[in-house]
């Protein structure tokens, strides 16, 4: 059962360069990273059951505002969350802590129709997303040409 945080649901315009995006945290991150900035999200039992009927109230009513629904949370929560991304036709994207080669994360975005993907555990010596230096990727799935794309460096050029 996916468990959200309802009063986190937001609106997002750094987390996805680009793009407007409706942010639903989950719990039950599993991550356990170091100085993590999230870890009400790593308890499993934290906020309300993410039901289908929830999650289509969600939808509708952000639909005409964002381009992409970003799930914060865990690889695991994929084949949970297969049931909305099949349901309700958009971009979709998981912003994950796993650790994950890129061929690997190609294989996660095409079984669960992600059009981005946010790997790598947070490592505060190295930095997050907007660090030179850090050792997370945001993947882009490009539909025109089936390949997945390295975007990371779209956090860096403001910088």
């Amino acid at each position: 059962m996916l468990r959200f945080i309802k009063e986190d649901v937001s609106i997002g315009l750094i987390e996805l360069p680009d793009f407007i995006s409706l942010i639903i945290p989950l719990s039950g991150c599993g991550q356990a990273c170091p100085r993590c900035h999230s870890k009400h999200l790593q308890n499993p039992q934290n906020g309300e059951i993410l039901s289908l009927k929830e999650f289509e109230s969600l939808y509708l009513k952000y639909k005409e505002k964002v381009e992409v629904i970003c799930f914060f949370g865990s690889a695991s929560h994929l084949e949970k969350l297969d049931k909305f991304i099949f349901s309700f036709p958009f971009k979709y994207a998981l912003y994950c802590g796993q650790d994950l080669d890129i061929s690997q994360a190609k294989k996660l975005m095409l079984k669960h129709k992600l059009s981005f993907l946010k790997i790598g555990s947070f490592k505060y010596q190295l930095g997050a997303l907007d660090s030179k230096t850090t050792n997370q990727k945001l993947l882009f799935f490009d539909s025109i040409d089936g390949d997945i794309k390295d975007i990371t460096y779209k956090f860096h050029q403001a910088s």
